[in-house]
């Protein structure tokens, strides 16, 4: 993700932005969590710059693909049916064995009611396979269920 190995030419934020859970400023409880990797679905939420999407970034390093998805951009129920259900359904192979998917949603809290209600259902179809990473600005914008 970053734009250049030249440091002079990476902005300041990116250069000096933590990479590995180690570096990354966090409470000792959710640290713990967080370590044993993606066991569960999550949602960080926060205000702007509080390190979302740094934190979203170091978890799904260990996945080999992620999909990232700006829900800013891509909002609306196509965006549930033609990437991210077409993600989840198709076979993470390597080595020889299944390997587990990783969806992020950036700025999960613009998605549309009709992408959050196709969301729900696909979380639950794919939770064996997939794990999605969600972060947003504004809690009170995602559905309970979710």
């Amino acid at each position: 993700m970053e734009n250049s190995t030249n440091p002079k030419q990476q902005l300041f934020t990116e250069l000096f932005r933590p990479k590995t859970l180690d570096q990354a400023v966090i409470v000792p409880r959710i640290r713990q969590e967080l370590e044993k990797g993606l066991t569960d679905h999550i949602l960080i939420w926060g205000r702007c710059g509080s390190g979302k999407s740094t934190l979203t970034r170091i978890l799904a390093a260990d996945c080999d693909d992620p999909l990232y998805i700006n829900a800013s951009l891509e909002r609306g129920i196509d965006t549930i049916r033609e990437k991210i259900i077409s993600y989840a359904s198709s076979s993470s192979l390597w080595g020889g064995e299944e390997k587990l998917k990783v969806i992020i949603l950036e700025e999960c809290d613009n998605l549309t009611n009709d992408a959050w209600s196709a969301l729900r259902a696909t979380i639950e179809q794919f939770h064996r396979t997939t794990r999605f990473i969600g972060n947003c600005n504004y809690i009170e914008k995602i559905p309970e269920p979710i």
